[in-house]
């Protein structure tokens, strides 16, 4: 008999674990789903064999992934020179967040040391839309 807290998990679970973290499912989801408490789930999840599990997965998927993008690719690429002007403003709207798509998120600068008269592009364009509509 097993001592408390050293349950084996079969392979089968672990896959299903590395399954709904590809999925996006909550650690306390997948366990509802296999019978095991959130806790086993999140150490399991950390489990070197189920991490290697996960990129195992999202390797055999990157063909897929690729061919998505290049056809995400080619409908930016229609909606951008589209004559349509909404159309066009959404298409530049997208382009610029797949470029981005990985990178760290761009923070905000605050308002301090900005008494030597700098500012900053946001405050910038804010003030441009208020001038352009009172004007």
């Amino acid at each position: 008999m097993s001592k408390k807290g050293r349950s084996k998990v079969s392979t089968e679970q672990r896959k299903a674990i590395a399954s709904g973290k590809l999925a996006r499912k909550t650690h306390r989801e997948i366990g509802v789903e296999l019978g095991l408490a959130q806790t086993t789930v999140d150490h399991q999840a950390r489990d070197p064999r189920t991490v290697t599990m996960v990129l195992n997965m999202r390797q055999q998927s990157w063909a897929d992934f690729a061919e998505m993008w290049r056809d995400a690719m080619k409908g930016l690429k229609g909606a951008i020179k589209s004559k349509n002007r909404v159309e066009a403003r959404n298409g530049r709207d997208q382009l610029l967040r797949y470029m981005t798509v990985g990178d760290p998120p761009l923070y905000r600068v605050g308002d301090e040391g900005t008494t030597g008269g700098d500012f900053t592009l946001e405050e910038l364009l804010i003030t441009l839309r208020r001038y352009s509509k009172a004007g």
